[in-house]
């Protein structure tokens, strides 16, 4: 595969873009119920609602324009080309399997140190409130590391069915000797 360093730089700022982005859902939840419980016009969760969504907008923005931040990143060295045997959909493919194990370990951190965290502050709190039932926002942080553990377990062995799908809407609408030329 021919490739550049500003292609690549173009595939890496559109993959942070994604991450970033199931970052940013993955808050959304919690952010909605604090903003639910808050009374007031601006309050500190109305204010992240506001901020999350200019994210939103620049993270799209940079999934659709990554080229002026790569020619950036790149410099004088962007028209270089360089060869590498890896062909494309294979690339997207580590890419992929390498964000899912990503978020697969980091969701299995988050979701072990909240267990053990329920567990003993349910267990040390004793009384009342060792048997009083926890509130959703105790139980948020647990749900979304499993989120995480389960979506990271899908991109590592969905990816290669990822990159189908991309190359099918990527050539989506294509003729035939186009699609043969790629």
């Amino acid at each position: 595969m021919k490739t550049s360093l500003y292609s690549i730089l173009c595939i890496v700022i559109r993959l942070g873009a994604v991450i970033l982005g199931v970052r940013l859902l993955m808050e959304l939840p919690a952010l909605l119920l604090a903003s639910h419980e808050q009374t007031g016009h601006w309050t500190g969760a109305a204010l992240s609602l506001v901020f999350l969504g200019f994210l939103a907008l620049m993270l799209f923005l940079l999934w659709l324009f990554p080229s002026g931040l790569a020619r950036l990143g790149a410099g004088k060295s962007a028209g270089q080309i360089f060869e590498s045997p890896i062909g494309t959909d294979d690339f997207i493919h580590i890419g992929f399997a390498i964000v899912g194990a990503v978020f697969l370990l980091q969701g299995v951190a988050i979701t072990a140190y909240e267990a053990l965290r329920l567990l003993f502050n349910k267990d040390i709190s004793g009384g009342i409130a060792a048997t009083a039932p926890l509130r959703v926002e105790n139980w948020l942080p647990l749900v979304k590391g499993l989120i995480s553990v389960g979506l990271g377990a899908a991109m590592i062995l969905g990816s290669r069915g990822l990159v189908r799908f991309l190359r099918r809407t990527r050539e989506a609408g294509l003729s035939s000797t186009r699609q043969q030329e790629d």
